[in-house]
């Protein structure tokens, strides 16, 4: 018996049997070409080759990454930004076609096509990144590499302690919150809107973080300071994050210094005092913030001057160096200069 498709009306499903060495092997689709496709992959383990991914369409690919912003709770604002970004790559590239076959030539037909139109290379950068995202969402290794797109940084000012507090004494309701959250946990602004106070376990001082980036779940420890401004039901930001912007814009105002345009700043302003006004390393921030890759914690890091890593642990092997040397020469040393 070689193999046999056929289709089941009563059930609308497309049944396939196939045999291969001696075993049969059945299957049920509701579409003809996932049917087709499970055959000859069958075929080609049979003959000892790998198999051919599933062919998904970029329709389908978006269908999926937006079920995981759905699962995520993402904000409306943050949805209208993806719907934007996938409807250029829709305009494109097409919606039926197959993610699968994406190869770096496409990916350059794409650049040219949005260059025509006027398009920078930020919102290119942000239009690809989005098409990767959506590709591993649906399982399949990408064949193309993000292309150099030459992108001018502009640094991100981060408030001294000072600056900040003349913002946050001008602060009440809903804004004085949602800033707290991202300030003293690291939080991302969005999850600060999604976090209720059933995510609050008061025993243990800790808020409890689901629906992430990452996939996973992160506990933050919810400082004094912070636990006073939470209410005790429903959601902890009780307000729209229009409402919170325009809030602290106006505080900023107010106070004199940099403008706060979101509560969002107050997750670098916990990465960047961690580092160059406490000490801590890279890598002990990067947990505090959650993140999966070293790398992605760099950009939370505004110091100027300061190399968050060496500096702490440099000054620890001084330290222990000169007490030691210090023991030998019976007195107190200051700098290897002097002991030398």
């Amino acid at each position: 018996m070689a193999h046999n498709l056929r289709y089941d009306a009563s059930a609308r499903l497309w049944r396939c049997r196939r045999m291969v060495r001696g075993r049969v092997y059945k299957a049920s689709f509701t579409r003809r070409e996932d049917a087709g496709e499970w055959l000859r992959n069958l075929e080609r383990q049979a003959a000892g080759l790998d198999s051919i991914p599933q062919p998904v369409t970029l329709a389908e690919a978006w269908a999926l990454y937006q079920s995981g912003l759905a699962q995520r709770g993402t904000t409306p604002e943050t949805l209208r930004y993806y719907t934007t970004k996938y409807a250029a790559l829709a305009g494109v590239l097409g919606a039926n076609a197959v993610v699968n076959r994406f190869a770096q030539g496409d990916v350059s037909g794409y650049l040219s096509a949005r260059r025509e139109d006027g398009v920078g290379n930020r919102t290119l950068r942000h239009e690809l990144t989005l098409l990767r995202r959506m590709t591993t969402r649906a399982k399949i290794q990408p064949r193309w590499s993000m292309p150099d797109l030459k992108i001018t940084e502009h640094p991100r000012m981060v408030p001294t302690p000072a600056q900040f507090a003349a913002v946050w004494q001008r602060l009440e309701g809903p804004a004085a919150v949602a800033l707290g959250l991202c300030s003293f946990t690291g939080m991302r602004a969005s999850e600060a809107f999604r976090c209720r106070a059933t995510d609050h376990d008061t025993e243990s001082a800790a808020l409890r973080l689901a629906g992430r980036k990452a996939g996973d779940t992160h506990f933050v420890p919810v400082v004094p300071t912070l636990a006073a401004l939470l209410p005790r039901s429903g959601a902890l930001v009780k307000a729209k994050v229009s409402t919170v912007a325009a809030a602290l814009r106006s505080a900023s105002k107010a106070a004199g210094g940099p403008e706060l345009s979101g509560p969002g700043i107050g997750r670098h302003c916990f990465a960047t005092w961690a580092v160059t006004l406490c000490s801590y390393t890279t890598e002990q921030v990067g947990d505090a913030l959650g993140h999966a890759r070293p790398g992605a914690t760099r950009r939370y890091i505004h110091g100027r001057g300061v190399v968050a890593i060496h500096r702490p642990m440099a000054l620890a092997v001084e330290s222990l160096l000169l007490a030691e040397l210090g023991k030998l020469s019976g007195a107190p040393v200051v700098s290897f200069k002097r002991a030398i």
